[in-house]
């Protein structure tokens, strides 16, 4: 009877949840409406690139952040840039948010302090409202 109970409550669970295998987090196709949801990738970091988790910034060169562009260029509206002090993706620790068109984003070095730790993080966003996943990377800085 134990057994039973539980193969009802996880059968109704799924019915409910419209959760399958491979597709937990999606939402259940009968809660989607309008045309069939479309994918925007996320684009793929560059630059800068940590070596054993840490990026050299020279006194006067400016550090570039650059991404892929993937995904369809004539639906895209723009990027949503945003650097992080430390690792926590959070409001209080945003110190740079940018909505830009281009693939790549320059900030001066007097915008990091020596022996800190910054995330940035990038998303695309398409002229319909649909947003990819934000990629990040999490560095170290040390200016020399």
């Amino acid at each position: 009877m134990k057994f039973y109970r539980r193969f009802l409550f996880l059968f109704v669970l799924v019915s409910i949840c419209g959760i399958s295998s491979g597709d937990a987090f999606a939402a259940p196709q009968r809660f989607r409406s309008g045309p069939a949801v479309r994918l925007v990738p996320s684009p793929r970091l560059l630059a800068p690139l940590p070596k054993n988790g840490e990026v050299v910034l020279k006194d006067q060169s400016n550090c570039t952040f650059s991404w892929t562009t993937e995904g369809d260029a004539t639906e895209r509206r723009y990027f949503d840039f945003r650097l992080y002090k430390g690792t926590g993706m959070i409001a209080k620790n945003r110190i740079e948010k940018q909505r830009i068109l281009s693939d790549r984003v320059e900030l001066a070095p007097s915008r990091f302090e020596n022996g800190q730790t910054y995330t940035w993080a990038v998303r695309q966003v398409y002229k319909n409202g649909d947003k990819s996943r934000r990629n990040f990377s999490t560095f170290k800085v040390l200016i020399q």
